[in-house]
């Protein structure tokens, strides 16, 4: 029995769509990124206009927030360096 003009459409409906959801997810990726960067930008306007400098949030222990925060980000990347090297070497001995 030959398919009946609604599936054809059907069919036809989602090839498209198939076909289309490469340029959607770039551009919705594009979008997000765009709208991130506007965010952010009224953010640090907000934070720079204002009255005080630094934010009274930033400016108890900055040089103590950096420390750690230093640590932690020289701590990950190194983990996550180590994580990928591993990765890669499993990846190499099973190819």
């Amino acid at each position: 029995m030959p398919p009946r003009a609604e599936q054809q459409q059907l069919a036809a409906f989602f090839a498209e769509a198939e076909r289309k959801q490469v340029d959607f997810l770039d551009e919705a990726g594009k979008r997000i990124i765009e709208l991130t960067t506007l965010l952010l930008g009224v953010l640090f306007t907000v934070v720079a206009f204002g009255d005080t400098y630094p934010p009274p949030y930033l400016a108890d222990n900055i040089l103590a927030n950096k420390k750690r925060s230093l640590f932690w980000d020289g701590l990950t990347f190194w983990a996550g360096s180590g994580c990928l090297a591993l990765l890669i070497g499993i990846i190499i001995m099973l190819a």
